[in-house]
Formats: structure tokens, sequence, C-alpha cells
């Protein structure tokens, strides 16, 4: 059964194989395909720009972290002094350290958390490498 559809088909693609003439390329084919060539090699290739640049995301981590360490160390000007002095009083002494003392975690949560994070930085590597290799 197989052997009588196989010679069916080839008989039918023998059939339309003759009414179909032989296309050839145009006299400039090859002029025209490298001139194409020529211009996709010519082309300015995008470079890959972040939004925002190395300064900008270090100016916001200093400003991040100066106004972090004015909240948690309570920094304070003094009238007689010039100086800036820091009251440690407000590190281990304000409502934020006291809602994390009362907190209970146990090992099995705390060994997902862990991990979730060692594994989210091993992937954002990961990816990073990845697209640097494809953009250059």
């Amino acid at each position: 059964m197989i052997n009588k559809t196989d010679k069916y088909l080839d008989k039918l693609v023998n059939k339309m194989m003759k009414d179909v003439s032989l296309e050839t390329p145009s006299e400039n084919f090859e002029a025209n395909l490298m001139a194409k060539v020529f211009d996709l090699s010519t082309q300015k290739t995008i470079a890959y720009k972040p939004l925002i640049s190395k300064s900008v995301w270090i100016l916001l981590s200093f400003g991040f972290i100066v106004f972090m360490s004015y909240l948690v160390f309570g920094i304070t000007w003094q009238d007689s002094e010039s100086l800036i002095t820091i009251n440690f009083d407000y590190l281990f002494n304000n409502k934020l350290t006291q809602m994390l003392v009362g907190i209970k975690l146990s090992n099995t949560f705390t060994y997902a958390i862990l991990s979730l994070a060692l594994m989210c930085l091993i992937q954002i590597t990961v990816l990073k490498n990845y697209y640097d290799k494809r953009l250059v």
C-alpha cells in the first residue's frame, strides 16, 4: 500500500516538474547581491548605552547612604560647635530595632531566604555575562 502511494506521488511530481520552467536570475543578480551585502556591512551597529549612567548611580547611592545614616544615627548640629555629633543611642533604641528584635524566624525559612538570595545573585551574574557577550 505504501509503495503504491509513493509511486503515485512520484508520477505526480514528475508530471508537475515537466510543466514548470526553470527560473534564471537576472543579469545583474551577483552585482545587486554584493551591493546589498556591502550596504549591510557598512551600516553602523547600535552600541548599548544605559538609560542611567554610572555617575548618576554613584550619586544616587551616595545620597541614599547619607539619608539612611541620617535616619539611623540621628545626626544633629550643636549650637556651640560647628561639628556634627552622632548620637549612637538612636542606633540601638529606635522603633526599627525594637521591631526587629521581636521577630523569630525558623531555620527552614532562614535557609530558604538565603538560598533564594544566592540563586538570584547567580542568575543576575549569568544573565549579565550572557547579554554582555551578545551585545559585543
